[in-house]
């Protein structure tokens, strides 16, 4: 919502410098505010069997909503569309959205190639960490198959299964990822953006 009202703001009548500039201002203040009351609430991320781990919500106040639902893809990744059929999301960078009736849509940034926004078929899945906003990681697992996942706050999002090769196999649900590697995509995420953010 944070993000579909930042676009919306974008496209209004004033300048456009000094809109995103204000909307970016008041995005990290949002954010910041609702982490603070996370804080102050208690909240935490446990694994029963593991014991307390790192949380991520700490690393929040230093960036917007908007930062934290893009994803750069660094090759061509051959998605599904609810459909069925066939997508394509050339290199590039790529603002992750819920689109809540069929799955994710992606929105390019930046890329010399994709020519419009996709909308990708997408499962639900669960996580573990405490967020104030959507968050997006993108990450190949072990066997080199490359997910998208929109994290959301509450536990819940959605994961997007792709293929680095134009043959794939129909007909079988997609391994999704792990609650671990998903809370690992998400700091390795926080950590990486904070260090540049420090640059």
């Amino acid at each position: 919502m944070l993000i579909q009202m930042t676009e919306m703001c974008i496209c209004g009548v004033r300048g456009p410098e000094a809109v995103v500039s204000t909307v970016k201002q008041m995005l990290c203040r949002l954010v910041f505010a609702v982490v603070i009351l996370c804080i102050l609430a208690g909240k935490t991320c446990a694994d029963p069997q593991q014991g307390p781990m790192a949380t991520a919500s700490d690393l929040f106040d230093l960036f917007t909503a908007e930062d934290l639902a893009t994803i750069t893809i660094d090759q061509t990744v051959y998605f599904s569309m609810p459909d069925g059929s066939d997508v394509v999301a050339a290199p590039g960078i790529y603002r992750i959205l819920l689109d809540e009736e069929r799955g994710l849509r992606f929105i390019p940034i930046k890329s010399d190639k994709a020519k419009g926004a996709l909308l990708v078929q997408a499962l639900k899945t669960m996580h573990r960490d405490s967020i104030p906003a959507p968050v997006a990681v993108y990450l190949p697992d072990e066997e080199n198959i490359p997910h998208i996942v929109l994290l959301l706050p509450g536990g819940t999002g959605l994961e997007a299964v792709g293929s680095f090769s134009e043959v794939r196999t129909r007909g079988t649900a997609p391994p999704l990822l792990s609650p671990k590697q998903v809370h690992d995509a998400l700091l390795k995420k926080l950590n990486k953006t904070k260090k540049m953010e420090k640059q």
